[in-house]
């Protein structure tokens, strides 16, 4: 679940997974990169397995709003927040450490564990740590890139990459004035490996994706956060057969299966200064003719001095169908809640 500084001014780029839909504890970190399968347990128990980076936009919905008052110069900002999607729980921490004026360090670590679908099946947990650095070249811009491992669990292992850019346009903070339009820019990739050599495309698959991502402050009360997403295989999931079609979910990111787009918006609407209830919505285009799914979620933002706390609460829809979709489990409609709270020290 992504985690950013608690103002615009020290806001840590968000790298993927992503601000808003991105990108889980800062959108701009991909902390976290192998697990349980999340989504589509038609394995064994003990091969089940799933992908849960940081900034996996499943995890990633929540407190990625804008702030609403600057902060000159925070020694460090911290996070810590947790999403329940189906049987999926993930949590997880950030912190961004200031070094100097223009670069800081970021830990991240993270759990994900996935309650068993059926009643002879275990829970499955998993536990992960990242990290990388950040660059502050001017006021209100800022390069991450950022680096995790995945250890090998339930047969599978990874190792992730990201890197991202952000920054304000506008910002007039000598007159307490945010900036009108923010942006954030990121591509990130991972590699997959399964020991068994069960994975969809055989024994590894590197999953590539960009993410743009826009906050437009429309007035003084309406902000509206446009995204966008779009993932690239090296090899073809189409073959994903048998023992195989499970792990075509060890790769969403977005949604319950792998994607190939995905686009929505959040609408926010500053109620009084220290409350923003917003709505979200997204559209999902899975990878090999999967199908599509549709986000619809809801949540508020509390903004108190230094801390922000937001909690989120939705479903995604599915419209699937085709061999590589189990019929064993409904995922036609998946439950999302999540809880977040930043700090700014």
């Amino acid at each position: 679940m992504p985690i950013r500084s608690a103002h615009p001014r020290r806001r840590t780029s968000t790298l993927l997974l992503t601000r808003s839909t991105p990108i889980a504890l800062g959108a701009a970190a991909l902390l976290c990169a192998s697990a349980a399968r999340a989504e589509a347990p038609e394995l064994p128990a003990s091969e089940e397995v799933a992908a849960a980076p940081i900034e996996d936009t499943r995890f990633g919905t929540i407190g990625r709003g804008a702030s609403e008052e600057a902060d000159t110069s925070p020694i460090a900002s911290v996070g810590a927040g947790s999403t329940q999607l189906g049987h999926v729980t993930y949590a997880s921490v950030r912190a961004d450490v200031a070094v100097t004026h223009a670069w800081s360090l970021i830990p991240q670590a993270a759990l994900l564990r996935v309650a068993p679908y059926r009643a002879s099946d275990p829970a499955t947990l998993n536990a992960y740590v990242g990290g990388g650095v950040a660059l502050r070249p001017k006021e209100g811009w800022s390069i991450e890139a950022t680096t995790t491992l995945g250890p090998r669990a339930n047969q599978i292992s990874s190792l992730g990459f990201s890197l991202g850019v952000s920054g304000d346009f506008g910002a007039d903070w000598a007159h307490d004035r945010p900036p009108p339009v923010s942006i954030d820019v990121s591509l990130a990739g991972t590699r997959f490996d399964w020991a068994n050599g069960l994975g969809p495309a055989g024994a590894d698959v590197m999953q590539l994706y960009a993410l743009a991502q826009a906050t437009l402050r429309l007035g003084a009360r309406l902000t509206l956060q446009p995204r966008g997403m779009y993932f690239v295989y090296d090899k073809a999931l189409d073959d994903a057969r048998g023992e195989r079609l499970g792990t075509v979910s060890t790769l969403a990111r977005v949604g319950s299966y792998a994607p190939r787009w995905s686009g929505g918006a959040r609408v926010g609407y500053l109620v009084t200064p220290w409350l923003t209830p917003f709505v979200d919505a997204e559209e999902i285009g899975y990878a090999a003719g999967i199908g599509h799914g549709t986000k619809l979620a809801g949540g508020v933002r509390v903004h108190a001095g230094h801390a922000t706390i937001t909690a989120l609460g939705g479903a995604i829809l599915n419209r699937v169908s085709g061999p590589l979709v189990p019929t064993e489990f409904d995922l036609r409609t998946v439950p999302l809640v999540g809880l977040e709270a930043e700090l700014a020290l």
